[in-house]
């Protein structure tokens, strides 16, 4: 394939999927034909010269970019409408685990295991500045909606806010030493995080106080992301749970049904609509007020361990060195699809 092909050119693909239909409503309950899907290999022009393992991808809010990296130290970027390769972001030293755009979609930040928070101009691919260095891996961080801040979380029993103009940054102390995944409320007032102790944490922005702690999992938590209404918390876990907290009243919480997988990832496709990538190579779809598996996305080869999605478009990362780009059309009760983005 291309990795092959002088190391520099993403190579890209169709190939055939299968997206099953499972809902319970009429609309929805024969199987969607077989699909589309865009497949793009991470080509081996890192410092390790293999094909990346993918952990970690971005979608450019309000434009056309895709970010995709991993333990080849490298990002990459394509243009989402034809895959073609945009740039190369080069200055990590060390595996990178988490990515996100600004909500202007101008920068890029990027954090690792090299304990390196770096910023990044998509326009010119270059480095504007480290806005963190630290001594552990930093393996989670999440951007302010308002783009003002951002947090970072890894192994150092930690959660860091920092100021992206200024640089500076406050800690918030947490006892977890594994922090796996932060999520920022729509309104930029809570931050909660997960990781390997299986405790969902919850703290007040404004005062920086830890306002809920649960034990949410029998294992790592690999995933937590806030509900559309910010009222509930969704985490994923080690143990195959993929569970939904009310954190704001009751604290009551019901479960989706629990497959013999690991839970690597979540994301919202809509309000009511779940996607879910696990260690069984599989992307699920998920009905929340049913709380029923409504289809699967196949083909990757690996455990999937990222996605993203925005206007439509589901991107998964995976071991299998793939980015892979699905249109999911419909909503839960109407049918889903999956259709070719396009060539």
């Amino acid at each position: 394939m291309g990795s092959k092909a002088r190391g520099a050119v993403a190579v890209l693909a169709a190939a055939v999927g299968v997206l099953t239909s499972l809902a319970a409503t009429r609309a929805a309950q024969a199987d969607a034909p077989l699909q589309i899907r865009r497949t793009i290999e991470v080509p081996a022009d890192g410092a390790r010269r293999h094909a990346a393992v993918v952990t970690t991808v971005a979608v450019q809010p309000r434009g056309r970019l895709l970010a995709a990296a991993g333990d080849d130290h490298v990002i990459r970027l394509w243009n989402m409408d034809d895959g073609m390769p945009a740039t190369r972001l080069a200055g990590h030293r060390d595996w990178v685990r988490a990515m996100s755009f600004c909500p202007d979609g101008e920068t890029l930040i990027s954090s690792g295991n090299d304990g390196q928070v770096l910023l990044w101009n998509v326009r010119d691919g270059r480095m504007q500045r480290r806005l963190a260095s630290q001594l552990a891996a930093v393996d989670a961080l999440v951007f302010s909606h308002d783009g003002t801040w951002v947090a970072t979380a890894g192994f150092d029993g930690a959660i860091w806010v920092h100021d992206v103009a200024t640089g500076s940054h406050r800690e918030l102390p947490c006892a977890c030493r594994d922090i796996r995944s932060l999520a920022v409320s729509g309104d930029d007032r809570h931050l909660a995080a997960g990781g390997r102790d299986g405790v969902l944490r919850v703290w007040d922005l404004a005062s920086d106080t830890l306002v809920r702690e649960e034990a949410a999992h029998h294992r790592r938590i690999r995933t937590v992301i806030f509900a559309a209404d910010d009222a509930q918390l969704i985490t994923g876990g080690e143990d195959g749970l993929v569970r939904i907290w009310n954190w704001k009243t009751d604290g009551q919480v019901s479960e989706l049904p629990r497959r013999p997988v690991k839970i690597m990832s979540l994301v919202l496709c809509g309000p009511q609509l779940l996607a879910t990538a696990s260690s069984d190579n599989t992307i699920r779809l998920w009905n929340l007020t049913t709380r029923s598996e409504i289809g699967q996305l196949t083909g990757h080869a690996g455990s999937v361990a990222t996605l993203a999605y925005r206007d439509g478009v589901l991107v998964s990362g995976g071991y299998d060195t793939f980015v892979r780009l699905w249109t999911v059309l419909g909503e839960p009760g109407t049918g889903l699809r999956s259709a070719d983005r396009g060539r």
